[in-house]
């Protein structure tokens, strides 16, 4: 049993006192004196309960005073004119102003302009009606507090001033919530149809299918694809089961959409996460190819998978005419006469034709997947495996192989042979590789030998036949100079005493057949030395090449009127005979080329003494030789002179613009080269 409360106790005490007399007293006494004390007893249990009470009621005033000022929410009090004259903890903070100075200041001035007018309207609201009223206010801030109000008025006593209690949400994170989420749907609204857009703007036909394999949506290419192609369909099949599509199918693309179907399946469970198939769907009129491709979609709001059918008839087009273009291209690798052996960046042999099986010796088999340098002479592969690589890192992309020297293959049975190459490179997937074309060239290097051999032998019977001839003429000039010219001299002297002894007086003059016969004769021995000079110039024997060119251009200048230099060392060089009259015979037939076809007033000729070597320079100011005349197989003049230097061991070239002279070089050894056995 439990025991009696603390105050129960405290009052049943003084009544114990106030009996504690009456026990003895008589009867009437005792009855009036009880109740006396029973009422004193009361009074006294009615102060203590009071007591009680007013110390509990200031307990809960307490603690409603702790609730309200930490309040989660702002309670205000306020006066018909907006005045604050009370205001919680929660309040003061959320204004910012200690509770002392808040009481007494005008509730609008934390506002904006803007929510002054609503929050008097408000006040006048609640003042003509006892209901509760709310409005909603920006409070001032960057950026403005969005709130809530919500008052009720007071009632209050004859003589009181009029209040009313208003309770401040402040709900601007739920606003900026709201925002962000109707900017939120405007943007899924957007994104959804840039979606759309994307993929109606896509060529391939796409269809969104849902677990179950019905489709759900298409894309504009699925529609026109529908339309174009008079398919029976309702809604471009929106709802229809594709994977049953697919199973009715029959005739010839049964089986392709059965492995569709199949794809499609393994897909929608999970077995596959995608499916790729092509296949045909030819019309009458064309031909055309397509690529199914599935993948599986799985998001918050979808499940299901996108299918795909992409045009890809251009592309096998193109595979055709490429596999078309590799056999031709291997028909004419396999039909080339040269070698073609194709390498990889290691340069081991991946391809080869027939005719690099035929030039080396070996079959194709036992030359693929070898190294290169097995085509090559062991002391030529580390020079060409470097000459490769710098190929490969120059980036040019072909080039003419051997600039550091003959190139050199090797037979199957250890056969040297002289052989020419190109070789170019290109990268496929990343992969780089190199195409050698190969020409054995043994049989043309034997050609140009025998043809170098009889070029030799040409020019040395040409040399030989120019020095016979120049030894022929040298003895028809002294011939001709020795005995003609003196009996011609002898027979003009007989005609001189003859004309003497026939004369009669002494002071007649001669008869004219002897004067005839005089001057018949003078201009024999004129022909007869102008002859012999041409043949072989008398004083090129005796006193040299550069007397003999002094003459030749004084003769030359005095005959045809033309200004004529001659520049030669003073020292000049004492030359064989063979030398000497092929220098003469340059110049005179150069000379003679300026009378006939320069139209030059002035000619220049220049002998210079080089390191063992002589140069001949003969220039104009004519009207300058043309690289036509200069190239003309028919000039017989300059091919004449161009052997003539050759047959000596030298050279000559022909320089001209027109109207601006011509320029002659020609170069000789001094050394008279030996003639070929």
């Amino acid at each position: 049993m439990s025991n009696p409360p603390a105050d129960l106790l405290s009052a049943a005490e003084p009544r114990r006192r106030a009996e504690a007399p009456l026990k003895g007293a008589p009867a009437a006494t005792i009855d009036a004196q009880r109740q006396l004390h029973e009422l004193q007893v009361r009074q006294t249990e009615l102060e203590l309960r009071n007591e009680n009470l007013r110390s509990a009621l200031d307990a809960s005033v307490e603690k409603y005073s702790g609730f309200y000022d930490f309040a989660p929410v702002c309670h205000f009090t306020f006066a018909a004119d907006g005045a604050i004259r009370d205001a919680n903890i929660t309040a003061c903070n959320y204004l910012g102003v200690e509770r002392a100075r808040l009481l007494g200041w005008r509730f609008a001035s934390f506002l904006t302009a803007a929510s002054c007018a609503d929050f008097a309207t408000f006040l006048q609201i609640l003042t003509a009606d006892d209901f509760q009223h709310a409005c909603e206010v920006h409070l001032l801030g960057e950026p403005p507090h969005h709130a809530r109000l919500d008052g009720m008025a007071l009632h209050a006593a004859p003589g009181e001033e009029w209040c009313c209690r208003v309770v401040l949400i402040d709900d601007t994170n739920f606003k900026e919530s709201d925002e962000q989420k109707r900017a939120m749907t405007e943007v899924h609204g957007r994104n959804a149809e840039e979606k759309e857009g994307i993929l109606d703007a896509l060529s391939a036909q796409i269809a969104l299918l849902d677990p179950f394999g019905r489709i759900v949506a298409v894309n504009e290419s699925w529609r026109a694809f529908a339309s174009a192609n008079a398919l029976e369909c309702t809604n471009f099949f929106m709802g229809r089961n594709y994977l049953e599509v697919c199973d009715r199918a029959t005739g010839d693309c049964s089986e392709d959409a059965a492995a569709m179907a199949q794809g499609l399946r393994a897909v929608l469970s999970g077995q596959q996460s995608r499916f790729t198939f092509e296949y045909p769907c030819h019309l009458p009129q064309e031909q055309r190819w397509y690529r199914l491709d599935a993948t599986p979609v799985s998001t918050a709001r979808q499940a299901g998978a996108v299918v795909m059918h992409v045009d890809i008839t251009e592309r096998k087009m193109s595979d055709q005419r490429l596999r078309e273009e590799q056999a031709q291209l291997a028909g004419l690798i396999n039909a080339a006469m040269d070698a073609i052996v194709t390498v990889d960046a290691t340069q081991t042999i991946v391809r080869v034709n027939p005719a690099a099986e035929a030039i080396f010796g070996w079959s194709a088999s036992q030359m693929i997947g070898q190294p290169l340098t097995r085509l090559i002479p062991a002391r030529f592969g580390a020079q060409h495996v470097e000459e490769v690589r710098a190929f490969g890192v120059s980036g040019a992309s072909s080039r003419r192989m051997g600039a550091l020297g003959a190139i050199w293959g090797a037979r199957a049975d250890g056969q040297e042979f002289p052989i020419e190459a190109s070789i170019s490179q290109i990268e496929v997937g990343g992969d780089k590789f190199y195409t050698a074309i190969l020409r054995d060239v043994t049989r043309r290097r034997r050609a140009e030998a025998e043809l170098q051999r009889t070029s030799d032998e040409m020019r040395a019977l040409a040399r030989h036949l120019e020095v016979v001839r120049d030894e022929q003429a040298a003895h028809i000039a002294r011939e001709l100079h020795d005995e003609l010219g003196q009996t011609l001299t002898v027979l003009k002297l007989l005609v001189n005493a003859m004309q003497k002894r026939l004369e009669a007086p002494a002071d007649a003059p001669p008869s004219s057949e002897a004067r005839e016969a005089y001057e018949l004769i003078e201009d024999s021995v004129a022909s007869l030395r102008r002859l012999c000079t041409e043949l072989r110039p008398p004083m090129l024997d005796h006193l040299g090449l550069g007397t003999a060119l002094g003459a030749l251009a004084a003769n030359f200048q005095t005959r045809f009127g033309i200004h004529c230099i001659l520049e030669a060392p003073a020292d000049f060089p004492l030359l064989d005979p063979p030398r000497q009259i092929t220098f003469y015979q340059l110049v005179r037939e150069l000379l003679t080329n300026v009378a006939r076809h320069s139209g030059a007033s002035a000619v220049r000729i220049v002998l210079r003494e080089l390191e063992n070597a002589l140069e001949l320079e003969v220039s104009d100011n004519g009207c300058g030789i043309s690289d036509t005349k200069r190239t003309a197989t028919k000039s017989f003049g300059m091919l004449g002179m161009r052997e003539r230097a050759l047959a000596a061991g030298g050279t000559i070239t022909f320089e001209g613009h027109p109207g601006q002279g011509t320029t002659v070089r020609a170069r000789l050894p001094l050394t008279l080269l030996p003639d070929p056995p």
